[in-house]
C-alpha cells in the first residue's frame, strides 16, 4: 500500500494537457474519477520545447516523464519506461537531486 491505502499496483493515467484546460477535458471523462494530483514543480523537463515565438516556456513536463514520476511516487521506479525516451538519461540527470529529496528511486 502506498500513500492514501491504494495499492502500488493501481492503475494510473495521465491527462496530457494545460492546466487551463483540464476543467473542459474533464467533461469527456466518464465518471466517477480517481484522485487527481499534480506532480511537484521542482521537477525539471530535459525535453528541448519551443513555442511559436521560439522561447522556451517555463514549466512542463514531457508526458512520458510525467507517468515516469507518478510511477516512482507509486514505488515503481521502472527504467524500461525511458528506454526509448531519447531524453531519458538528461532528464534523470537533471533531477536527480529532486527524486533524492522525495526519497525516489530505485528500492
Amino acid at each position: 500500500k502506498v500513500a492514501g491505502g491504494r495499492e502500488a499496483s493501481s492503475p494510473g493515467s495521465a491527462v496530457d494537457c494545460v492546466w487551463r484546460r483540464l476543467p473542459q477535458i474533464l467533461r469527456w471523462i466518464e465518471q466517477p474519477w480517481p484522485r487527481l494530483v499534480a506532480i511537484p514543480q521542482d521537477f525539471v523537463t530535459a525535453y528541448p520545447r519551443r513555442n511559436k515565438q521560439n522561447l522556451d516556456p517555463e514549466g512542463g513536463l514531457a508526458t512520458i516523464e510525467a507517468l515516469f514520476i507518478a510511477a516512482a511516487f507509486l514505488k515503481n521506479w521502472d527504467l524500461s519506461l525511458l528506454k526509448e525516451y531519447h531524453f531519458g538519461p538528461a532528464f534523470l540527470e537533471a533531477n536527480g537531486k529532486t527524486f533524492e529529496k522525495y526519497r525516489l528511486g530505485p528500492a
